[in-house]
């Protein structure tokens, strides 16, 4: 009944609807105030959850009222693509704002278990989730990377990150790997309208095409079933 939690939950669930999977998806919760373990969110696979804290719940509803649910979609959307992308590594580093993990010398960051992963490792595994997360986020109707660098702006106000974060997440990294992951996306977002249009017009073998070329990236029910649904209307061109 929590007010801030129904709003949360909302942009979650439309995220999950536009990811379509068939997969029980984490169950979402929200921590009350700050979390004594984590910063802002994180997927926790052996609870198969994904918690979010009240503290950046509040922080998006300080923003224009227009960029609350984006501010919401990007975080939300970011942790549930590291469950939909089967990371094993998000368990034991977290996102990429939580900074809790023991540095190695020679300047990569050393897992629970002792394995040493490479600071650009890090930065592309953390990066990926933003590109997938907003394509999930653009089928629900959200433009979560047109507001990022304003949402990362307030979050590192808010938490006083820079000073203690290792070198990977500070905020002109953070914002730099959001931008990289929007340029991607800007490429996927035409050709998905695209898809829609040439079905509108029948071209549907080039809709197809289209959709299956989204799939290779993006191989959610919603794509394949329309690659699929061009194909099988374009087959019945062939039939009385």
């Amino acid at each position: 009944t929590n007010p801030k939690f129904k709003q949360a939950e909302e942009v979650y669930r439309s995220l999950i609807r536009a990811v379509g999977d068939s997969r029980t998806p984490p169950e979402l919760r929200m921590v009350r105030g700050r979390s004594s373990v984590f910063d802002i969110a994180m997927f926790a696979p052996k609870q198969h959850r994904v918690l979010i804290e009240e503290r950046f719940v509040d922080l998006t509803q300080r923003l224009p009222p227009s960029d609350g649910p984006h501010a919401l979609a990007l975080i939300l959307g970011h942790e549930l693509a590291h469950f939909y992308r089967s990371h094993p590594w998000a368990l034991e580093f977290g996102n990429a704002f939580a900074n809790r993990q023991r540095q190695s010398e020679d300047g990569g960051a050393a897992s629970t278990s002792g394995h040493v992963v490479n600071l650009e490792e890090l930065r592309r595994l953390e990066s990926e989730p933003d590109y997938f997360g907003a394509f999930y986020s653009f089928l629900a109707g959200y433009h979560p990377l047109r507001i990022a660098s304003t949402v990362f702006d307030a979050v590192y106000r808010e938490y006083q990150f820079d000073k203690s974060l290792s070198a990977y997440e500070h905020l002109e990294d953070r914002k730099a790997a959001a931008q990289e992951a929007q340029a991607r996306l800007r490429q996927l977002e035409p050709l998905f309208e695209a898809g829609i249009f040439l079905s509108l017009l029948k071209d549907h073998l080039n809709a197809a095409r289209v959709f299956d070329r989204i799939a290779a990236d993006f191989p959610g029910p919603e794509i394949l079933n329309n690659a699929g649904a061009s194909l099988a209307n374009e087959s019945l061109r062939w039939f009385t």
